[in-house]
This record gives structure tokens, sequence and C-alpha cells, in this order.
């Protein structure tokens, strides 16, 4: 936590889990480095991001890790959003660093704060995590970023604008 950026997330998720203690029902979303600030602070530790080239700029179909009726986001898909999501590219992507199903494997506070509820795929074949929840709070996060789908008109940003990638932006 070296620059005011870091501090102020670190604090703020700090404070959000002790509201969440005292029964202040207070959710947390954290998008593209958001994602990443958000397991950086559990793991204690910025060396669990891993470069990614090959995943700026683009769209990419997303798979779930687990049983979707057991993901409070995931749980709200239909059959249909959830075959679009694993099938099409519905996602879109724009990070340089990504953090590996294996930083979970080698890192008890990950493991045990959060659970993957989705990962994606590189262009090299790394498999990156895409999507967490917290076992504990009502802590998200999505590596990609769903926002885009709905509002960027930005061409050069190549974003398929789907009806199915909008609709699962907007879940």
């Amino acid at each position: 936590m070296n620059n005011q950026y870091e501090r102020f997330a670190n604090n703020l998720f700090n404070r959000l889990k002790e509201l969440n203690k005292k029964g202040v029902y207070t959710p947390l979303l954290g998008i593209g480095q958001g994602f990443e600030l958000m397991q950086i602070i559990v793991a204690k530790s910025g060396l669990i991001l891993q470069p990614t080239k090959e995943t700026f700029g683009i769209m990419l179909p997303q798979f779930i890790f687990q049983d979707p009726k057991k993901s409070k986001i995931f749980s709200l898909f239909d059959k249909s959003d959830l075959f679009n999501f694993k099938s099409r590219r519905t996602t879109a992507h724009y990070h340089k660093f990504g953090i590996m199903t294996e930083s979970y494997k080698k890192n008890n506070e990950l493991k045990t704060f959060y659970k993957i509820t989705s990962y994606g795929v590189e262009g090299k074949g790394k498999v990156f995590v895409s999507g967490i929840e917290a076992i504990k709070f009502p802590f998200y996060g999505f590596h990609f970023q769903p926002e885009l789908l709905a509002w960027d008109r930005i061409d050069k940003k190549n974003i398929f604008h789907s009806i199915e990638g909008i609709k699962i932006s907007q879940k």
C-alpha cells in the first residue's frame, strides 16, 4: 500500500468489513483495478498479480467455477445467460495483469476469504480469475468491465454490443 489510492482502498475495505461485522449490510463491488486491489489487500501482497498481455482490449467468454445457484451474482442468470456467458464473447477485458487460479492455491488468506466464481482463459492459455465473492461478506469483484457493454460506444475499444452481452452486464 504505497500510494494514496491504495491506502484509501485498504482503509475503505477494512471499514466495510467492520460495518458488516456489526450487522450494517454494506456491499462492495470491485471492477478492474478495484477487483485487483480487493485481492491484494487480502493476500497482503501485490505479487499475486501476473502479466496477462493477451487480455487487453478483447471480448472473451467466461466460465463459472461452481454451481451458479451457489453464487449470489450468477444465481440471477437464467439458462440462456449462462450459455452466452460461457460460449460467447460477452465480457470486455482491459487489464494487463491478472490473478491466476494458482495464486488461490498458494495463498491461504485468499482461499479462505474469497471463492472464485468465474474464470477466463487468455490467448496464451493462462487461466485467470475473473469473478470473486467473499465467503463471509457481501463483497464481489469482476476483472471484466460489465459497464462498458451498455454504455461505451468508442469504436476503438473492440466492444461488441450484443443483446446477450448487454443483458449479462445489466444483471
